[in-house]
């Protein structure tokens, strides 16, 4: 059910994430080879610095799984790889306003953050996706991976999309360095999105302990009310500390 799963707060994140990961991978492939061209580097040399992102993030991939599977939190690792992502940007441009050289070595040492941080989106995504449609009753069989992986495809489909028009348009108005500023930008609402998520949920999670320990403790006995009192609700014994049998007090 596409309809339903789509309407889990966890699932809604997790493929906004994703896009915005799928952006920042997919801005680099318009934009990368014109901002190397100053370097006058051979076309080996061209082709070894577009796999660098690529092999950073086939080998940190796996280790991101190992960590899903040791149940670490997924949101954390989110949030990691988004500032890994800002960071590596923040190099290879490098950022206007800095007085940072435009150096081969900064850059491949950003490509290596963008694909590190690209992995720690991409793979707790979809676990994490995959745990939420299981704890809201999902079945755990084919159909269910089915449908998240279609939407893990899909949201990253859509950021692989956007990423490289977005890159060529800015980079013809405004120049690479400026440019960089709109993958950045998708980084820190993926940044800000988990983090107010994790927040607004640690705080529920307070109210319910808050109200489960004043449950246990009398202070607030869930009761059923009648609207309109009858002559048995007249009837109710009322001792003298200004509670009824039940526990709960008459005003």
């Amino acid at each position: 059910n596409l309809t339903g799963i789509l309407k889990v707060p966890d699932i809604l994140l997790n493929t906004f994430s994703v896009i915005c990961g799928a952006v920042s991978m997919g801005f680099l492939t318009a934009t990368l080879e014109p901002h190397i061209r100053m370097f006058e580097l051979s076309p080996v040399v061209t082709g070894v610095v577009f796999v660098i992102s690529g092999i950073s993030y086939g080998i940190s991939a796996p280790v991101y799984g190992r960590l899903c599977d040791r149940q670490y939190n997924p949101k954390l690792m989110m949030a990691f790889g988004s500032m890994c992502i800002m960071g590596g940007y923040f190099l290879i441009g490098p950022l206007p306003g800095t007085d940072l050289p435009q150096t081969l070595w900064m850059i491949i040492v950003g490509l290596v953050m963008e694909g590190f941080g690209t992995a720690a989106i991409m793979v707790p995504c979809f676990s994490d996706i995959l745990s939420a449609a299981y704890k809201r009753g999902f079945p755990n069989d084919l159909s269910t991976y089915g449908v998240v992986s279609g939407i893990w495809a899909s949201a990253f489909s859509l950021g692989a999309f956007i990423g490289p028009s977005m890159a060529g348009f800015l980079y013809d108005k405004v120049g690479f360095q400026l440019a960089t500023l709109f993958p950045i930008s998708a980084e820190i609402a993926i940044f800000v999105s988990v983090f107010g998520f994790i927040l607004c949920r640690r705080r529920r999670r307070m109210v319910l302990v808050s109200n489960s320990n004043g449950n246990r403790n009398g202070q607030y006995l869930h009761q059923e009310i009648p609207l309109i009192s009858t002559k048995q609700d007249d009837n109710v014994d009322v001792n003298s500390n200004g509670y009824n049998t039940f526990g709960s007090q008459v005003f």
